[in-house]
């Protein structure tokens, strides 16, 4: 699943949820390094990813 959107405290919420309900998630925003977003991005594409949502 993919989450966007244009407020980072949106995607806080989200992130807050996910983590009460236990939910695996990954997060890529405007703080998200170069190096790093590759890296969740492969990350979230993996076949056995264990990330439900990606909160962009």
């Amino acid at each position: 699943v993919l989450c966007f959107s244009t407020m980072t405290r949106l995607l806080d919420v989200m992130e807050e949820y996910l983590s009460w309900k236990g939910y695996k998630y990954l997060r890529l925003d405007g703080h998200t390094s170069g190096n790093e977003r590759g890296v969740l991005i492969e990350e979230f594409n993996k076949a056995d990813s264990t990330a439900f949502i990606f909160l962009l």
